[in-house]
């Protein structure tokens, strides 16, 4: 049995004005699964920071805006995408995220969500219909210098 898939040209780390992959395609790289995506959107994606679909065509994505709103794709894991840029989002595995929660840490094995500006956000209520990953390396609340943790999450890319 051979687990091996298409050869890529380029690192999962790479983002391009020009696309070199086609939209959609997916990928595996060290046991965490990458989408090919667009950043349709009007604000950079910077690392740590979740995206949502853009409705503007498919595989085309933006920073979330709102808490629970959106379709959560990936995660940009490598390098920061400017607007109009083509890159691999994450959408299986581990990463380090920023904590949206202005005034609540996250603890290990707590439910996260994407939420405001691409962080993440402790799910609540209603919310937990829509987790998106769980804690497994615990972080400060947001707005500190230690407010990033590191999720376990899925997105609806893969």
């Amino acid at each position: 049995f051979s687990a091996a898939g298409p050869l890529f040209f380029e690192s999962v780390s790479n983002v391009t004005a020009t696309p070199s992959i086609q939209l959609g395609t997916q990928r595996i790289d060290g046991g965490e699964e990458y989408v090919y995506l667009y950043n349709a959107g009007n604000s950079q994606i910077s690392t740590g920071r979740g995206c949502i679909f853009s409705a503007v065509s498919g595989y085309s994505v933006t920073v979330s805006s709102l808490t629970q709103f959106g379709a959560f794709v990936a995660v940009c894991k490598h390098a920061t995408v400017a607007t109009g840029s083509y890159f691999w989002g994450m959408t299986r595995g581990f990463v380090t995220v920023f904590n949206n929660n202005p005034s609540t840490a996250m603890a290990s094995g707590v439910p996260v969500i994407v939420g405001l500006d691409g962080g993440f956000a402790l799910t609540t209520g209603a919310m937990t219909a829509a987790v998106m990953g769980f804690v497994t390396s615990a972080a400060a609340s947001g707005g500190t210098g230690a407010s990033q943790a590191v999720i376990y999450f899925t997105g609806f890319g893969s």
